[in-house]
């Protein structure tokens, strides 16, 4: 009987020890089921973040771009405009002949031309045309 009885306590210890087990087991489970979560969640915003890095980079590289085209332009206009003062400077040190000063305007030159004054008449009663028409 004691036997028994023995036996009947080792069974009970291991029947604990399991259910013991068992809660352990569900609740690392529920643990990494949390973690899971968290870890989609982290890949998520690590995406956007990837994205928005990759965006913002497309839009540096654009803007490094257009700042050099800006720079090579202002350069372009520099230099032109140092020719053309080069020009002016040369035109105005020369003094022009008497007979350049008595000629004509070139007919190269644009000149203003007076149009021709536009008359507006009424037409004839009672004609309308389109949409506004009304039915016959």
């Amino acid at each position: 009987m004691a036997f028994a009885w023995h036996l009947a306590q080792e069974l009970a210890d291991a029947r604990a020890q399991l259910a013991s087990a068992r809660g352990q087991i569900d609740k690392s489970r529920a643990d990494a089921k949390a973690v899971q979560g968290e870890l989609a969640e982290l890949r998520r915003d690590a995406s956007a973040a990837k994205l928005a890095t990759e965006q913002m980079q497309a839009d540096l590289t654009s803007a490094r771009s257009f700042l050099e085209a800006e720079k090579a332009v202002g350069a372009r206009l520099r230099d032109e405009l140092a020719k053309a003062k080069e020009q002016v400077a040369g035109t105005s040190r020369r003094s022009p002949s008497p007979a350049a000063q008595a000629a004509p305007p070139s007919p190269a030159l644009p000149m203003a031309v007076n149009p021709r004054p536009t008359v507006i008449k009424m037409g004839p009663p009672a004609t309308a045309v389109g949409a506004g028409s009304p039915a016959r």
